[in-house]
């Protein structure tokens, strides 16, 4: 067994799995490093239509599409404070009809179904094995495990949020507009799904001082379900055992969504989780998805970037193998971070909407557009590089500010 390789991909997370498996196809010995065992908890997914283009260029999207995943169709916000009417985003009423689905998945199996997938086509996969340093040369990387060493001519880190090389390097930066953010999350069963358009939709719930929840159904009796607290609103839970019970049982249409509801597990936590790696590129070395940077969850952005980035760093690792060169030297590595980064600047402008805005009633007025509600669609499924979406060309979600409020046509 060698232990040189083309490519060497830290984390075998969703968009470690696919880049590793789209180089693989195209003919490069590829090698996964994961330091966990699968199947792993972890919190659950809400998968976005637009990630749905990557999965079916990998070859994934059939054993996906199976049947033990439910289908989202769409999503819905309900408001603490206005229980009567819900915002409602269906997919298939975006710009085109051809994102009308995604899936809601449990990280445990999907990243599993993922990575089996990489097996199969040709990824050399080492688990668990932990990296413990990446050295950068002027012909290869080295890259030192707890097990042995190895080489590669690339290396791509797809390490999560453990941000392997920008811990490596210390070039973490916290974002600065979520900094005091706090997640609470668990796994419940009997969360009544009765609200719902579609057994499958996600529910947003907006809650006071800036925070709010996720539903997550997951396919049978489970979902997830979490509240991410502004920090001056976490300290009333703190002390509680179920913050996420006693949270929601203080508003009547969340306690009805809650009433027969019980723990799965011991709540998790995480707080500060907002940040950028600084540079994303270099010569044999590129960062993807959370490695590179992670903003909040309350638009399913995680994963969805974590896909799309494992498409744009095919094509910068592809361009820079055929042609025998450094990754910072192909036309796809030149413009890798500023391609990345557009669809980060969009996602947080929708973000600053959500938080720095009376984001429900905003909302509710503007999309009493058509054209408006179709293009809010669009982006809340994820089409955030799509430059013919006219939110992008009127700068409504751009650079990553919060735009006028008389953006709305």
């Amino acid at each position: 067994m060698t232990n040189h390789f083309d490519v060497i991909v830290a984390g075998a997370g969703p968009g470690g799995s696919t880049v590793a498996t789209l180089l693989a196809q195209k003919g490069l010995h590829v090698a996964l490093f994961e330091k966990e065992e699968f199947p792993r908890f972890k919190i659950g997914e809400s998968l976005l239509p637009h990630s749905m283009d990557i999965l079916k260029e990998s070859g994934v999207f059939e054993k996906i599409n199976s049947g033990q995943y439910i289908k989202k169709y769409g999503a819905s916000f309900i408001s603490w404070d206005h229980p009567e009417s819900a915002l409602y985003f269906e997919f298939a009423n975006g710009l085109d009809q051809d994102h009308a689905f995604a899936f809601e998945v449990p990280r445990a199996p999907f990243d599993l179904d993922l990575l089996t997938h990489a097996k199969e086509n040709g990824v050399e996969v080492f688990q668990p094995i932990k990296i413990e340093q990446v050295n950068f040369e002027k012909e290869k990387v080295s890259v030192h495990t707890t097990k042995e060493s190895f080489s590669s001519s690339y290396f791509v880190d797809a390490s999560g949020r453990s941000a392997l090389l920008g811990t490596q390097f210390k070039s973490r930066e916290k974002n600065p507009h979520f900094i005091n953010n706090i997640a609470v999350y668990n796994h419940y069963k009997g969360v009544s799904r009765d609200i719902q358009k579609s057994e499958g939709d996600i529910i947003i719930g907006i809650l006071p001082e800036q925070s709010w929840s996720w539903h997550i159904p997951f396919k049978g009796e489970t979902t997830s379900v979490g509240i991410v607290f502004s920090k001056e609103s976490f300290k009333k839970f703190k002390n509680e055992d179920d913050k996420i019970l006693a949270c929601m049982n203080e508003h009547p249409n969340f306690k009805d969504i809650m009433k027969n509801a019980t723990a799965l597990n011991k709540e998790g936590q995480a707080a500060n989780y907002s940040y950028s790696s600084g540079r994303k590129i270099s010569d044999r070395w590129i960062m993807l998805g959370d490695a590179a940077t992670f903003l909040d969850p309350v638009f399913s952005s995680g994963v969805h970037i974590s896909l799309i980035s494992s498409r744009m760093v095919k094509d910068v690792v592809l361009e820079a193998y055929q042609k025998q060169s450094l990754l910072s030297e192909t036309v796809a590595g030149k413009n890798y971070e500023q391609d990345l980064q557009k669809g980060v600047d969009r996602f947080q402008s929708l973000l600053l909407i959500f938080y720095k805005t009376a984001f429900f009633q905003h909302m509710k007025k503007v999309i009493q557009t058509e054209a408006v509600y179709k293009a809010f669609t669009s982006a809340f499924s994820g089409d955030m590089w799509n430059d013919q979406n006219f939110l992008f060309r009127m700068g409504v979600l751009k650079d990553g500010k919060l735009p006028n409020e008389d953006y709305s046509l």
